[in-house]
């Protein structure tokens, strides 16, 4: 089989000092140090050597994904929730939300810390509204509560994508949705969350977005709500906030750690001056 060099392949050959096996990110066979250095796959993965999406769509016309197949899914699953948000919101997500995007897709919770206007809580409603399963929104007051659900409910009609939305305001027909579970998005106050624990904790949320951590840290009780909602259990919570630890406990954190969560939490703060321990 006669091998054809691309320009940028030759270029590449040229500065070419080792092989490295089983380093191909695709296929872990032999590549070149060059090719590593630019990101690249081995040549026999791909021999014009594309970049991004587009090796992607080349390494499934060939049959050939393999170990890339999960950053390829991630990328599809990227470039949706870039549409989603852009039809939701019309208007293109800047870099930071973008990068927020991504720590989603994998599946991270993280602490948004920016300033007043970057869009913090749109992202957060955006994404209750993009991801599939339950979500949780919890703002500081009824007023913001309310806000919060004129946007949910626009994005909801400017995306297409109906999903169920309730505002929890403490009335006798909320009490009984709330019971019941009937919701898909689910918004409500510091408060709400003290006063309905023990409802919430019988509901498996994806997402949960806290609106203002500063505002919600006021009452330490929320934080042992909150990982609790997150599928945390009472012992593995009092054995995270014990101040000296034997290095058994710290392996048994870890482990912890490790384990795969199915629900995502976003926590979003001006500032992070927590007024609590």
């Amino acid at each position: 089989m006669i091998r054809l060099l691309t320009e940028y392949d030759y270029k590449l050959k040229l500065t070419m000092l080792a092989f490295y096996k089983t380093s191909c990110p695709n296929c872990q066979g032999k590549i070149e140090d060059e090719r590593l250095r630019e990101r690249l796959l081995c040549f026999n993965c791909d021999p014009f050597s594309k970049k991004g999406f587009e090796v992607c769509f080349e390494l499934e016309k060939k049959n050939s994904l393999k170990k890339l197949k999960k950053f390829c899914q991630l990328q599809e699953e990227f470039k949706a929730f870039k549409e989603f948000f852009k039809k939701a919101l019309k208007a293109e997500p800047g870099n930071l939300q973008e990068s927020w995007m991504k720590r989603i897709l994998f599946k991270e919770s993280f602490a948004i810390v920016a300033p007043t206007g970057i869009g913090k809580t749109t992202f957060g409603i955006i994404t209750s509204l993009f991801l599939e399963g339950k979500s949780l929104i919890i703002v500081p007051t009824r007023v913001l509560a309310l806000q919060v659900y004129e946007k949910l409910k626009k994005f909801s009609e400017n995306s297409g994508k109906e999903k169920k939305i309730f505002v929890y305001l403490a009335k006798k027909k909320d009490k009984e949705i709330l019971k019941k579970g009937d919701f898909e998005v689910l918004v409500g106050t510091n408060m709400f969350l003290h006063k309905n624990f023990e409802t919430l904790s019988k509901f498996e949320f994806n997402f949960i977005f806290i609106d203002d951590i500063d505002s919600f840290l006021k009452n330490a009780k929320n934080v042992d709500y909150l990982f609790k909602l997150l599928g945390f259990k009472d012992w593995q919570i009092k054995l995270a906030l014990k101040e000296r630890k034997t290095q058994k406990q710290l392996e048994i954190l870890k482990k912890i750690r490790e384990k795969e969560r199915k629900s995502i939490l976003v926590l979003s703060s001006a500032t992070l001056k927590p007024k609590t321990k």
